[in-house]
């Protein structure tokens, strides 16, 4: 408290999940890590450790009430609220929620076991003396968090908020509202913004919270499908200084001035001054932010590079562990990076390098695979053709009548080609009017499906690698294989193809709650079965 400011920060990350062992994701404690070094480092911050991680919906909210009402906070404190999670959007409305420990996949509708991220609004603000508040939002779809977190703070500060000059509620999310947030790479790019002498030009004293998120953005080590933001609200001056240096000695700025008295913009900083951790410049779980493995690279490599990186530690059977571990982790984004590149690097080649890696891996059939086609009856088969740079589309009917074959010759640009497939429905019948033709709504789809796919599969633990293969489509929350019916959120249930012609599956599936009016006759007609009632 240099500066006669108290800096507090709180963390909270969700790396297990109770009912969701597939949700799991043991780096964020790793990222969590990273954040409090940087506040604790060279932003002076104290690190009030009162929530803990992986809580329930209910206690998550307690701790968070109790801290911020607590009579020990004070108007003038500096106080930032970090919390990485999984995000969702609820398919309704589009409003963002916080996924908890308690989260049930199967009732993502239950408000006890999640967290409406506008709730916060009331959490945060209400019956409190802060005035400065920071809170992160390091999770998928976070930018929607935000907006409906702003919709709430108008009517939950209170009068008190505007009697204060200079203090705040500011929002930073690390994805907008239909993008998904990388694992580990915020508190990374965020502690090189910090660190980084250029963050717009501002001086060492104090860096803004605009310039650091610009910073971010145009790092070339981020995600292109990952955008930060940041949205101020409530001020009543400028900005609180959330991100400053307070120095201990004055002689620290004064030497970074020139003759003329200003500071200089690109100052060398050094370690002792500025107190951050090396582990920032180098980060430990290299993702979609770096050039991924080879996934047949030399596991030698990666451990003998771990150990280097650590001599402090060297012949800690934990070294090796945590080098295999980040190792898997990294051929896992590797793969998933290959079916984001279908949206990503929108291009026949990238389409083709994801088909031929799915098809050998078994996650599609031999044949292809088939996406949808919005609101109508119709569907594209991605097919990869031989020889394997030949990508051919289908559109076929439900039962797989070709109506058209489309072959994407590499001379043909996206634009010229997505025309042909609009123009292929329209002639089949299948127009939905101006602005609703839109045969990326498919592709994009099929990414989606490959992703969730090869997320559900990294575990032979979780039980899907046997059935969850050989995918002819994914339909309406419904897959469709070679050899199984599996609903997406319930796949541990399984219909056999074979099975398909017994005539009370509606009905059985009608008692469970689940709605069978069109997945059934849907898949007898995909796989050419008709009700036995039909066949005698």
């Amino acid at each position: 408290m240099v500066d006669g400011l108290r800096r507090l920060l709180v963390t909270t990350v969700v790396s297990r999940h109770l009912h969701a062992p597939e949700w799991d994701r043991p780096e964020l404690v790793d990222a969590q890590q990273k954040i409090v070094d940087l506040f604790t480092g060279s932003l002076g911050y104290e690190h009030v450790d009162v929530l803990g991680n992986n809580l329930t919906a209910n206690k998550l909210k307690n701790r968070l009430s109790t801290f911020i009402r607590s009579p020990e906070r004070s108007e003038d404190d500096l106080i930032v609220i970090y919390i990485s999670c999984h995000g969702d959007l609820i398919e309704d409305t589009n409003d963002h929620i916080l996924l908890t420990g308690d989260s049930d996949p199967n009732d993502l509708s239950d408000p006890e076991s999640r967290i409406d991220t506008a709730d916060l609004a009331k959490l945060l603000l209400g019956g409190t003396r802060v005035r400065n508040l920071l809170l992160i939002l390091d999770t998928c779809h976070s930018g929607q968090g935000t907006r409906n977190l702003i919709g709430e703070v108008s009517k939950r500060m209170a009068p008190g908020w505007g009697q204060r000059i200079g203090g705040g509620f500011v929002l930073m999310h690390s994805a907008q509202p239909f993008e998904e947030a990388e694992t580990g790479t915020f508190p990374n790019l965020l502690a090189e913004a910090v660190k980084d002498a250029h963050s717009a030009g501002h001086t060492p004293e104090k860096i803004s919270l605009g310039a650091v998120v610009e910073h971010i953005n145009a790092n070339k080590s981020k995600p292109g499908y990952q955008t930060v933001g940041w949205d101020p609200t409530g001020l009543t001056g400028e900005v609180p200084p959330f991100l400053t240096f307070p120095f201990r000695d004055t002689h620290i700025i004064d030497k970074l001035r020139d003759s003329t008295g200003m500071v200089r913009t690109n100052p060398e900083w050094e370690h002792h001054d500025l107190n951050i951790l090396p582990t920032l410049q180098e980060p430990e779980h290299r993702t979609a932010t770096h050039k991924p493995p080879s996934l047949t690279g030399n596991i030698h490599e990666s451990i003998e590079s771990k150990l280097n990186t650590e001599e402090h530690r060297k012949g800690d059977i934990n070294d090796i562990r945590n080098a295999l571990i980040n190792l898997q982790i990294s051929e896992h984004e590797a793969e998933l990076n290959i079916y984001r590149d279908i949206v990503i690097k929108f291009s026949r080649d990238s389409l083709i390098r994801a088909l031929r890696h799915a098809s050998k891996a078994e996650l599609i059939t031999k044949s292809g695979v088939r996406s949808p086609i919005w609101e109508t009856d119709l569907h594209y088969r991605f097919i990869v053709g031989d020889p394997s740079d030949e990508l051919e589309v289908h559109l076929e009917e439900d039962d797989g009548n070709v109506l058209s074959e489309h072959i994407w010759d590499p001379s043909t640009p996206p634009g010229d080609f997505y025309q042909i497939l609009v123009l292929a429905v329209r002639n089949a019948g299948g127009d939905l009017g101006v602005g609703l033709n839109d045969p990326t709504r498919s592709t994009q789809d099929l990414s989606e499906m490959l992703i969730e796919v090869t997320k559900y599969r990294s575990q032979e633990l979780l039980g899907h690698r046997h059935y969850l293969r050989r995918i002819i489509e994914r339909k309406d929350g419904w897959y469709f294989t070679e050899d199984y019916v599996l609903p997406a959120d319930k796949l541990w249930y399984r219909i056999d193809v074979y099975r398909l012609g017994e005539v009370d599956w509606e009905e059985h599936l009608n008692k469970k709650g689940w709605p069978a009016t069109w997945n059934i006759p849907f898949a007898r007609t995909l796989y050419g079965i008709k009700p036995r009632y039909q066949q005698e």
